[in-house]
């Protein structure tokens, strides 16, 4: 029974960094393979977190510390070991009526934008909003005109939301049929679907520049994380004096169909 009991509390102390990097920017953690500073810190490129403090240089405020996905230059918002990542990203303003920032483009990196944790959201009616990847529509939704009421993303009135692909890496908003709105005002955006419930409505986001998305991330054939990790992955049952200093992995480093791993792995 003690032996269970240490395992789990080891467990549960695993998204750290790797021993003497930084572990922290501002109040987020940055668990390996994620790091800030030397090379050594980060498992690659595409997991290197740069730290940037946000406060003016002429006032006295207290430091503003800013994560920043440094290749993909993605703000971000929150990291779990469990293979998701929180991160800051445009609104799409599909009339342009205001400037737009294009989504970031993932392709070859560890990270996807998550299916199962976005939604695709498009605020206007009158026209199709697609999903755009690679100059291919990969879907869209149209709602329904009804000046007399509030946008009602869950009904499709004056908004609409849809499921994205999996494995997306890249992705765009724009307007694919004009209906007979004599005016466009609209625009879209992926989101935490969960964020969006929780903090937010259809119309307020209007007035915000990025919004929350979860990415996935994992370890795929692009990068040297299968070599990192590969050799990590036991057989044996999980004996946490076994593994201290170094990575612990779950899963198995062989890749899908959609070339990735459902490798996951953790330092002690």
């Amino acid at each position: 029974m003690a032996v269970v009991i240490l395992a789990a509390a080891t467990i549960a102390a695993l998204p750290q960094a790797l021993p003497g990097c930084p572990d922290k920017c501002g109040n987020l953690t940055i668990p390996y393979p994620f790091g800030i500073g030397h090379k050594d810190c980060y498992s690659d490129d595409w997991f290197e977190i740069e730290c940037s403090n946000q406060s003016s240089k002429t006032t006295s405020s207290a430091p503003h510390y800013k994560p920043v996905l440094k290749r993909a230059q993605l703000e971000v918002l929150n990291i779990s070991i469990g293979g998701t990542l929180q991160v800051n990203s445009p609104v799409t303003f599909l009339c342009n009526e205001t400037e737009s920032s294009p989504m970031a483009d993932l392709t070859g990196s560890p990270f996807v934008y998550s299916q199962e944790k976005n939604r695709f959201t498009a605020v206007s009616c009158g026209f199709l909003a697609g999903m755009v990847s690679a100059e291919f529509v990969v879907g869209g939704c149209r709602s329904v005109c009804d000046h007399q009421k509030s946008a009602s993303c869950d009904i499709g009135i004056n908004c609409c939301q849809t499921t994205i692909p999996p494995y997306l890496t890249m992705m765009n908003a724009s307007i694919l049929y004009q209906g007979e709105a004599p005016e466009c005002h609209g625009y879209a955006f992926l989101v935490d679907k969960d964020w969006f419930e929780r903090s937010s409505s259809a119309h307020a986001v209007k007035s915000r520049s990025n919004v929350p998305v979860v990415l996935e991330w994992n370890i795929i054939n692009s990068t040297s994380s299968l070599a990192l990790f590969g050799s990590y992955v036991s057989n044996s049952s999980f004996d946490p004096y076994n593994y201290q200093g170094r990575p612990y992995c779950l899963g198995s480093p062989a890749l899908d169909y959609n070339n990735r791993s459902t490798l996951s792995c953790f330092w002690l």
